[in-house]
C-alpha cells in the first residue's frame, strides 16, 4: 500500500491519493479497484479534512455513474452503508488489451464517494459486497472467501493509516 500523490499548496490545502488496489477473483467480468483519498482545506485558518472512497470498476462496455449515484456497501455484520457519488463518472475506453490478434477494450472512470470517520469504521469491520448504480443497471462485487474480504478491508484500513500519518 502506498500514496500515489501528495500535493500541498502554499495556501495550506493538500490532496492525498493512495494507489488503487485491484480486488478481484479470476472469473470477474467487472474488476473492482479500491482506494482512499483526502483533501484538506483551511477554513478561517483551521484545517478541515475530507476523505473519499475511490472506486474504479473496469468493464467491457461504456457506462456512466450519475452525480449522486448510489453505492451500497455491505459489511460482515450484514449492515448496509449508502454512499453517493461526488460527481458523474463517464467510463470510456481507457486501455486496450490484446488477446492474440483480438483487441479487448477496457472502460472505466474513477468515482469518488465522501466518507466520514463513522463510515470508515463501518468499512473496517469487513467488506463483503459492493453495488454501484450505473445508467445501464449496476455493478456488483461480492467477496465470498475470507481472504478476499480481508484484502478489500485491508485496503481501507491501510490507506486510512497512510493518510492519517501523512
Amino acid at each position: 500500500y502506498k500514496i500515489a500523490s501528495d500535493d500541498a499548496k502554499p495556501d495550506g490545502s493538500r490532496s492525498i491519493s493512495c494507489e488503487l488496489v485491484t480486488t478481484r477473483s479470476f472469473s470477474d467480468k467487472q474488476v473492482f479497484n479500491l482506494g482512499l483519498s483526502s483533501i484538506t482545506i483551511n477554513i478561517d485558518g483551521v484545517p478541515s479534512t475530507r476523505k473519499y472512497l475511490v472506486l474504479k470498476v473496469v468493464t467491457l462496455a461504456p457506462h456512466k455513474i450519475p452525480e449522486g449515484g448510489v453505492l451500497l456497501v455491505k459489511n460482515v455484520d450484514g449492515e448496509v452503508l449508502e454512499l453517493h457519488a461526488l460527481s458523474e463518472g463517464n467510463a470510456m475506453v481507457r486501455k486496450t488489451e490484446w488477446i492474440g490478434n483480438t483487441p479487448i477494450a477496457q472502460y472505466y472512470d474513477m468515482v469518488f464517494y465522501r466518507v466520514t470517520e463513522e463510515d470508515l469504521a463501518f468499512l473496517k469491520k469487513g467488506i463483503v459486497k459492493f453495488r454501484q448504480e450505473t445508467n445501464f443497471g449496476k455493478h456488483e462485487k461480492e467477496y465470498k472467501k475470507e481472504k478476499d474480504i480481508k484484502k478489500a478491508t485491508d485496503v481501507i484500513i491501510n490507506h486510512d493509516k497512510l493518510i492519517n500519518e501523512a
